[in-house]
């Protein structure tokens, strides 16, 4: 039975093994037509765990499955900045890409049980579930400035991924270069213009991303964290922190 999505002024018709994820949790609603009587949220959920139902008749017609993901707001990345208000993916989308049907049918044998280790595994294949969906919109949508740009940037993401896994190194513009396979000037501009900052710009703020993740995930020193995110003091560490 197909169903009817809104946010905002945009109405979306939603079919079985439709997938939609709000990575900005947009408000939004949803009925099986546009006319029926709707119900907050955090109302229906209530009613579900006390047992109730809020709707008429007796016989199921839609099951959903919904998840729920949060962003650490203190996070300022060009990849969140750019996540669009709703990423939607038919069921013949789904169905191309057999490692997500896969990946849902998990999910959804591991929430109708109760043995042990369901929970985690069921949030860990969530996880998996959300960065396949991202996979997936990335490589559907052609951009040409941004940092989904960059990331399908063949030259670019090359060096992008270097620097994610190696934090720590030293980065010279000439190395960077080198690595995209590109003069120095042309690996800048190209930097510049997708992401709209310099290449070591970019270098500080991912490591700074990196060591407010460690100093509030891990029991490491100051000093250490500083020379596992690219500082050989912990004085030059604070300094840019």
């Amino acid at each position: 039975m197909p169903a009817v999505l809104k946010f905002k002024n945009r109405l979306i018709q939603l079919f079985a093994g439709d997938i939609v994820v709000f990575p900005l949790g947009t408000e939004h609603w949803l009925a099986d037509i546009e006319s029926s009587e709707r119900k907050l949220g955090q109302e229906v959920i209530e009613c579900i765990f006390s047992g109730e139902s809020l709707f008429e008749g007796d016989k199921i017609a839609t099951t959903l499955i919904c998840g729920h993901f949060e962003f650490d707001k203190s996070i300022d990345h060009p990849f969140i900045k750019e996540l669009p208000e709703i990423i939607h993916i038919t069921d013949s989308e789904k169905k191309e890409l057999s490692w997500m049907e896969s990946i849902i049918n998990l999910v959804s044998q591991e929430a109708g049980t109760e043995k042990a280790g369901s929970n985690i595994i069921v949030n860990k294949l969530a996880e998996v579930l959300f960065i396949y969906v991202l996979r997936a919109y990335v490589q559907r949508k052609s951009s040409k400035i941004g940092f989904l740009a960059a990331i399908q940037d063949e030259r670019i993401s090359k060096v992008l991924k270097a620097v994610h896994t190696s934090p720590e190194k030293d980065w010279p513009l000439s190395s960077l270069a080198q690595l995209a396979g590109m003069s120095r000037t042309g690996f800048s501009n190209k930097i510049k213009t997708l992401i709209g900052d310099t290449p070591l710009n970019y270098i500080t703020q991912w490591r700074i991303l990196q060591a407010k993740e460690l100093l509030k995930e891990s029991k490491k020193q100051v000093g250490e964290i500083a020379e596992i995110v690219g500082y050989k003091s912990e004085a030059a560490f604070n300094r840019v922190f």
